[in-house]
């Protein structure tokens, strides 16, 4: 699910009408940890993801790890794994 982003390791994909979306930025804002957002709507060719939030942590081998909606616990492991770099 994309490329190797240099510090910004965690990849947002959001709606912008989507609530729990604006809660999921917010966690990660909270949280102080660099990441990118992309507005699924503006990226038509993003036609694999189905929901949204759906966050992503991405390594330097192209593999990720996401977690689809929110869920704390699940983020948490991923910020964990993001912060341990």
């Amino acid at each position: 699910m994309g490329v190797f982003m240099g510090k910004k390791k965690i990849i947002l994909y959001y709606t912008k009408d989507c609530p729990v979306c604006k809660t999921a930025r917010e966690y990660l804002k909270m949280k102080k940890v660099s990441f990118k957002e992309i507005d699924i709507d503006q990226h038509p060719e993003i036609d694999y993801i189905l929901a949204s939030p759906v966050i992503c942590q991405l390594n330097k081998k192209g593999k990720s790890r996401c977690v689809i909606g929110y869920n704390k616990e699940k983020l948490d492991k991923l910020i964990k794994k993001v912060k341990k770099r």
